[in-house]
């Protein structure tokens, strides 16, 4: 790997650093200022039966069908269990699953180990010098995607009429 100055980097310490620098540079959000007044930021409404109808109740079958569609051969979640798993056992752990997602939805809180996620990095190229030069794949645990599938399909109804 090359540093931003093109020097090599041999140092896993170092390699670790340049790393962590540039996802920091990567996600980092702007400073911006925004107006007292943002009205004209969302000219559009959402009308309050629309409201009511992202605030149900999150139903057995939705979490259900949240979970089976997601692909079997997704990268696994950092603890090792895979889409596949949850859908075989599906008899022994589906209760506590639908339990979890439920727990999240009413009380919005999602314990910090179910939110971790381990980054890969997976070269583009046969010969990877720099950091853009890696895909990053995320591996998130099966619980967090499912929620955030389900919170998604709900947004999809009004992300129309929101953005314009």
């Amino acid at each position: 790997m090359k540093n931003e100055t093109r020097s090599q980097i041999t140092e896993k310490r170092d390699l670790g650093l340049l790393i962590v620098r540039f996802y920091q540079d990567l996600l980092a959000a702007p400073s911006t200022q925004f107006a007292d007044d943002t009205s004209n930021f969302f000219p559009t409404t959402i009308f309050d039966d629309v409201v009511l109808g992202l605030k149900d109740d999150v139903l057995d079958d939705e979490i259900q069908t949240s979970l089976f569609s997601i692909s079997n051969n997704k990268a696994p979640s950092p603890n090792g269990f895979t889409f596949l798993f949850f859908k075989r056992s599906w008899d022994i752990v589906g209760i506590g699953f639908k339990v979890s997602v439920r727990y999240f939805i009413d009380h919005c809180i999602l314990p910090r180990y179910v939110n971790a996620t381990r980054i890969s990095l997976m070269p583009k190229v046969e010969t990877a010098y720099n950091m853009n030069d890696f895909k990053t794949i995320s591996c998130c645990k099966v619980l967090y995607k499912c929620i955030s599938k389900i919170i998604v399909r709900r947004l999809k109804v009004v992300l129309f009429d929101v953005i314009r």
